[in-house]
This record gives structure tokens, C-alpha cells and sequence, in this order.
């Protein structure tokens, strides 16, 4: 009658092994894509705040050169013309960094949201998979 008991009792328990394996794997799933998804928003915090550091010294630099260039002007026209290159120049340098730093955003947000996209649409498999059963 044991014998009976436990024959009885072992599709149970073998679903039950089943599903908590199965949310086991889930659970280290997500937990790998939250990792990754955190390593990349660390690298590409540091890649923008770089991109940022440059983009700043670069202006400085810009600045520096100007007002050399102010100080060497003998007419003033040629401070008109010191002053229409620095300003083309500084449109030109912030356009330019500007598009850096959002390619960088834009690629940083791809990097960190893939993982998550990738464990969400296996989550999704697998409900389906789990209700199919």
C-alpha cells in the first residue's frame, strides 16, 4: 500500500520539480540580463562622460585660441573676422560633439535595454511554452 502511495504521488512531485527548475532558470536568467544590462549602463556612462571630458577641453582649447586671436586683431575688422570664425567655429565644434554624445546616448540605451528585450521575450516563450503543457 506505500508502494501505492508514493506511485501515486510521483507525476505530482515530478511537475512540481519541474516548475521550480523551470522558475529557478527563469530567476537566473533575469538576473544574468540585469547584470549585463548594468555592465553596459557603467561602460556607457564612462565612454559619455569621456566623449563629454573631450568635448569640454576641446571648447576650452577653442576658447583660448580666440582670445589670442582677439588679441593679435589691430582693426576693427579684423575683429569682426576673429569673431565670425569663432563663431562658425563653435557652431561647427558643438554640432559636432553634440552628435557624438547623443550617438553614444542612443547606443548605450540599445546596449543596456537588449539583455532585458532578450529576457522579456523568453519569459514570454516560456509562459507560452508552460500554458501549451
Amino acid at each position: 500500500m506505500m508502494s501505492t502511495q508514493i506511485t501515486a504521488w510521483q507525476p505530482t512531485a515530478e511537475a512540481m520539480s519541474k516548475t521550480t527548475h523551470a522558475v529557478t532558470e527563469l530567476g537566473r536568467g533575469n538576473l544574468e540580463a540585469l547584470t549585463r544590462s548594468t555592465q553596459a549602463y557603467v561602460t556607457g556612462m564612462q565612454d559619455l562622460n569621456r566623449l563629454y571630458v573631450t568635448a569640454v577641453q576641446g571648447l576650452m582649447q577653442q576658447a583660448v585660441e580666440s582670445t589670442k586671436a582677439f588679441a593679435a586683431a589691430k582693426t576693427p575688422q579684423d575683429v569682426l573676422a576673429v569673431q565670425a570664425e569663432l563663431t562658425r567655429a563653435s557652431i561647427g565644434r558643438i554640432l559636432s560633439e553634440g552628435t557624438k554624445l547623443q550617438q553614444a546616448a542612443q547606443k548605450m540605451a540599445e546596449q543596456i535595454s537588449a539583455p532585458l528585450t532578450q529576457r522579456a521575450a523568453a519569459a514570454v516563450e516560456q509562459r507560452k511554452l508552460a500554458q501549451a503543457a
